[in-house]
């Protein structure tokens, strides 16, 4: 991996799943600010509904952050440890 690649958004972890409507639309914007330079063809989050809070946080602030974004990568989800392998659209 490239970490000169890799951007931070200064969210805590543990935090996502308890942001307020103001920092969670904060978050968006800037996730879609990135991927509008990026234009990725996919994006991989972790799966939905694994039974991490931060990780269904994670799975929502990226979804909306594509919408706004006005793009249509691919979602491809990846098991971390919580559940089990689900393919996006």
């Amino acid at each position: 991996m490239n970490l000169e690649r890799v951007t931070y958004f200064n969210a805590i972890d543990g935090t996502l799943a308890h942001l307020s409507k103001s920092v969670s639309l904060e978050l968006v914007d800037a996730i879609a600010a990135l991927l509008s330079r990026l234009k990725p063809a996919a994006v991989f989050l972790p799966c939905r509904s694994d039974g991490s809070s931060e990780h269904d946080a994670a799975f929502v602030l990226v979804h909306h952050a594509i919408r706004k974004a006005v793009l249509k990568p691919r979602i491809l989800e990846y098991p971390s440890g919580h559940g089990g392998i689900h393919r996006g659209s």
